[in-house]
């Protein structure tokens, strides 16, 4: 019998463990993501940025255009 018809014989046991594992941490949003939270928190307004470059605008916004990659600093309110 070939190692591979061996492999295949023996069967895998598959374990699931339902438990809920509550690991108590903060994190930091970072500037551009900061700001855009707290437009939405305080001004209820959604932000995003523009791309000095190539204009297209970043939903959620990013420090830096996810196709020229450039900095990104120029800020725009969207419409709903």
């Amino acid at each position: 019998m070939s190692e591979e018809k061996k492999a295949d014989d023996k069967k895998q046991e598959l374990v699931e463990i339902l438990e809920v594992v509550s690991i108590p941490q903060k994190f930091a949003t970072g500037p551009v993501m900061g700001r855009f939270l707290s437009e939405i928190r305080d001004h209820k307004k959604i932000v995003a940025n523009r791309c000095p470059k190539c204009g297209r605008t970043q939903l959620p916004p990013r420090i830096v255009c996810a196709v020229c990659h450039v900095q990104v600093d120029e800020w725009v309110e969207l419409e709903p």
